[in-house]
Protein backbone atom coordinates (compact mmCIF):
# COMPACT_ATOMS: atom_id res chain seq x y z
CA UNK A 1 0.00 0.00 0.00
CA UNK A 2 1.35 3.43 -0.94
CA UNK A 3 1.95 6.04 1.73
CA UNK A 4 -0.42 9.00 1.53
CA UNK A 5 0.20 12.70 2.15
CA UNK A 6 -1.12 12.64 5.73
CA UNK A 7 1.01 9.63 6.71
CA UNK A 8 4.13 11.21 5.20
CA UNK A 9 3.38 14.52 6.89
CA UNK A 10 3.07 12.83 10.29
CA UNK A 11 6.38 11.01 9.82
CA UNK A 12 8.13 14.22 8.80
CA UNK A 13 6.73 15.93 11.91
CA UNK A 14 8.16 13.17 14.08
CA UNK A 15 11.51 13.40 12.32
CA UNK A 16 11.45 17.21 12.58
CA UNK A 17 13.16 17.01 15.97
CA UNK A 18 16.96 17.11 15.52
CA UNK A 19 17.63 14.45 18.16
CA UNK A 20 15.04 12.05 16.73
CA UNK A 21 16.39 12.56 13.23
CA UNK A 22 19.92 11.94 14.47
CA UNK A 23 18.82 8.72 16.23
CA UNK A 24 17.20 7.44 13.03
CA UNK A 25 20.23 8.37 10.90
CA UNK A 26 22.51 6.51 13.33
CA UNK A 27 20.28 3.44 13.16
CA UNK A 28 20.10 3.52 9.37
CA UNK A 29 23.89 3.67 9.18
CA UNK A 30 24.84 1.44 12.13
CA UNK A 31 22.06 -1.15 12.15
CA UNK A 32 21.16 -2.30 15.64
CA UNK A 33 22.32 -0.01 18.46
CA UNK A 34 22.12 -0.26 22.25
CA UNK A 35 20.09 2.60 23.75
CA UNK A 36 22.97 3.57 26.06
CA UNK A 37 25.17 4.40 23.04
CA UNK A 38 22.89 7.22 21.92
CA UNK A 39 23.77 9.35 24.94
CA UNK A 40 27.21 9.90 23.39
CA UNK A 41 25.63 11.21 20.18
CA UNK A 42 22.53 13.22 21.02
CA UNK A 43 22.14 16.49 22.85
CA UNK A 44 19.82 15.38 25.66
CA UNK A 45 19.71 13.50 28.94
CA UNK A 46 18.62 9.92 29.62
CA UNK A 47 14.94 10.69 30.27
CA UNK A 48 14.61 12.83 27.13
CA UNK A 49 16.40 10.18 25.09
CA UNK A 50 13.97 7.55 26.41
CA UNK A 51 11.08 9.82 25.43
CA UNK A 52 12.43 10.22 21.87
CA UNK A 53 13.01 6.48 21.48
CA UNK A 54 9.49 5.75 22.74
CA UNK A 55 7.94 8.23 20.28
CA UNK A 56 9.90 6.67 17.40
CA UNK A 57 8.92 3.17 18.52
CA UNK A 58 5.21 3.99 18.99
CA UNK A 59 5.08 5.36 15.46
CA UNK A 60 6.84 2.40 13.87
CA UNK A 61 9.95 4.30 12.83
CA UNK A 62 12.18 2.13 15.03
CA UNK A 63 11.81 -1.22 16.72
CA UNK A 64 13.55 -2.61 19.75
CA UNK A 65 14.36 -5.89 21.38
CA UNK A 66 15.77 -6.82 24.75
CA UNK A 67 19.13 -8.61 24.90
CA UNK A 68 19.85 -9.36 28.54
CA UNK A 69 19.84 -5.97 30.25
CA UNK A 70 20.33 -4.06 27.00
CA UNK A 71 17.64 -2.57 24.78
CA UNK A 72 18.70 -2.76 21.14
CA UNK A 73 17.08 -0.44 18.61
CA UNK A 74 16.92 -0.66 14.83
CA UNK A 75 15.37 1.48 12.11
CA UNK A 76 12.28 0.41 10.22
CA UNK A 77 14.08 0.64 6.89
CA UNK A 78 10.98 -0.42 4.97
CA UNK A 79 8.96 2.51 6.36
CA UNK A 80 11.80 4.96 5.70
CA UNK A 81 12.12 3.65 2.15
CA UNK A 82 8.36 4.19 1.67
CA UNK A 83 8.75 7.76 2.91
CA UNK A 84 11.52 8.46 0.40
CA UNK A 85 9.52 6.83 -2.39
CA UNK A 86 6.60 9.08 -1.45
CA UNK A 87 8.83 12.13 -1.97
CA UNK A 88 9.76 11.07 -5.48
CA UNK A 89 6.28 9.97 -6.56
CA UNK A 90 4.43 12.65 -8.58
CA UNK A 91 1.71 14.56 -6.76
CA UNK A 92 -1.86 13.50 -7.41
CA UNK A 93 -3.20 15.27 -10.52
CA UNK A 94 0.25 16.83 -11.08
CA UNK A 95 0.63 18.73 -14.35
CA UNK A 96 4.20 19.79 -14.92
CA UNK A 97 3.22 22.41 -17.49
CA UNK A 98 1.44 24.39 -14.77
CA UNK A 99 4.78 24.94 -13.05
CA UNK A 100 6.88 25.82 -16.06
CA UNK A 101 8.55 29.24 -15.95
CA UNK A 102 8.63 29.59 -19.74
Amino acid sequence: MLMNLEEASNLFKLLGDANRLKIVKILVNAGEVCACKFLNCVDCGQSTLSFHLQILKENGIVSCRKDGKKMLYSANNELLKELMEFMYRPCENFKKELFSCE
